[in-house]
């Protein structure tokens, strides 16, 4: 469950579900704004560096800047929307699964359960008594 749980967190659908969501509240279009605008920058400055535009020190310290607008962006958008534990890990499977062992249980249980809504258990084989993740099928919250 694990897996597809940071599989589904990495998925865009996941992500345009929670950017509808976010831009129904006030204020929080402002923010959407400065986030896509700061990623925007991410790309030129990493298209500039990939094309020699610019040296490595350059790319460092301009990239400080926006990553520090971007994290602020998020951070506002998170407060204006009362988000959910699952915010800083949209789009972040990976950052999630590194953090994942280190997460407390009630943590993990926090993030599943923000993006499973059940679990069906398919039928068991007959003599195989191991436990067999085929048989689970998520339902996941829109």
């Amino acid at each position: 469950m694990t897996e597809a749980v940071l599989h589904r967190l990495d998925s865009a659908a996941l992500q345009h579900a929670l950017e509808r969501r976010q831009r129904q509240v006030p204020d929080a279009q402002r923010w959407l704004e400065e986030i896509e605008q700061a990623r925007g920058q991410q790309v030129e400055l990493a298209d500039a560096y990939g094309n020699r535009e610019i040296s490595m020190d350059e790319l460092r310290a301009a990239r400080r800047p926006i990553e520090q607008r971007l994290t602020h962006a998020r951070k506002q958008l998170s407060r204006v929307t009362r988000s959910t534990v699952l915010d800083r890990y949209i789009g972040n499977g990976a950052g999630l699964r590194a953090e994942w062992d280190s997460l407390d249980l009630s943590q993990q249980h926090a993030i599943v359960a923000a993006v499973v809504d059940s679990v069906t258990f398919g039928p068991a084989r007959r003599g195989y008594n191991r436990f067999d993740e085929s048989r689970l099928a998520p339902a996941w919250r829109p």
